[in-house]
């Protein structure tokens, strides 16, 4: 039994420090997570400062993707304690993956916040009152 607590506390070191970094394809964010897939560091290039939307969905994406990953090492690493079924992965931090999850596609039309989008109105008459 002091052997294997040994394993499980030296497992949950490599665990504790375990970090997963993910760069999106544009090379534009990076995002970095713990074994148990909190975001511990993430960058942003200024040049991905062009739509909140896209931005925000290419975040999400990032991020569940570093956290799958992080999960799956986290579960490679623990396989040796876990294969008899003597430890039960919740004691070790281990949850299931999350999903990842595809940005959507970019608005049809460019957004352009400069120009205002005024409602439509009644045409202007001369003389009407």
């Amino acid at each position: 039994m002091r052997e294997e607590q040994v394993r499980i506390d030296a497992l949950r070191g490599q665990l504790d420090r375990l970090r997963v970094t993910r760069r999106s394809p544009d090379g534009l964010l990076t995002a970095t997570v713990t074994a148990t897939g909190q975001l511990v560091d993430l960058s942003i290039d200024d040049r991905a400062l062009r739509s909140g939307r896209e931005l925000a969905a290419s975040l999400l994406s990032l991020v569940f993707e570093a956290s799958s990953a992080a999960a799956q090492q986290a579960r490679e690493l623990a396989a040796p304690l876990l294969r008899d079924g003597s430890v039960d992965p919740t004691r070790l931090g281990i949850t299931a993956t999350p999903p990842v999850v595809h940005a959507p596609a970019p608005p049809a039309q460019p957004q352009h916040p400069t120009q205002p989008v005024y409602p439509p109105q009644a045409p202007y008459r001369r003389g009407a009152r």
